[in-house]
């Protein structure tokens, strides 16, 4: 998203930057989303649990999906991954993939583009599992763009889990773990043979 606004005056089209605001207008400004960005900091690292929304690897934190949900709905924002479809209709199609790359847009809730972010996956990270690596990438999407949201970077880095996840296993290394998934065990079924 562009910090310059287009105006049109009949012909002509001239680009207006926040550098050309009036000097108290811009300083007010400044001191407005400083005050709110310390607000939101604050709200942070009161509210955003290690080991639940986010974890420390190689001595990063690393913001998890569980993280980035809380902070874009306090913030009223909601996501969208544009071209989604598209992976969709390729399996539908039975067209071979190789990568999965994916774009989430977060919005505000006048629907106003405030923040994107990317995420990218093989199918061979995710052994050939075509839902499971659109799932991730999705995920790594949505977590940049609220990186990228209010500028968190500083905080948080992303998806350290996937890209170290030897580092999970070393318990007396790591303080924080990424809460641990368990496949539920069905019990096999007999397979009989028609009579």
């Amino acid at each position: 998203m562009s910090s310059e606004l287009a105006v049109q005056d009949t012909n002509v089209v001239s680009l207006h930057s926040p550098m050309d605001m009036p000097i108290e207008a811009f300083k007010s400004g400044l001191d407005q989303r400083e005050g709110n960005r310390q607000a939101l900091l604050q709200w942070v690292a009161k509210n955003l649990k290690e080991a639940v929304d986010y974890g420390i690897i190689k001595n990063k934190k690393s913001l998890w999906k569980p993280g980035a949900e809380k902070i874009t709905g306090m913030l009223g924002i909601k996501r969208e991954y544009p071209g989604f479809e598209k992976y969709q209709d390729a399996a539908v199609d039975g067209k071979s993939l190789d990568n999965i790359i994916i774009k989430c847009v977060l919005l505000n809730s006048q629907g106003v583009n405030v923040s994107e972010g990317l995420g990218g996956r093989t199918l061979r990270q995710d052994g050939g599992d075509l839902n499971k690596c659109i799932k991730m990438a999705a995920k790594s999407s949505f977590i940049d763009a609220t990186l990228n949201l209010v500028g968190l970077s500083e905080i948080f880095t992303l998806d350290l889990e996937d890209m170290f996840p030897e580092e999970l296993n070393k318990k007396d290394e790591s303080p924080s773990n990424p809460p641990e998934k368990k496949a539920e065990s069905k019990p096999k079924k007999k397979v009989e043979k028609p009579k």
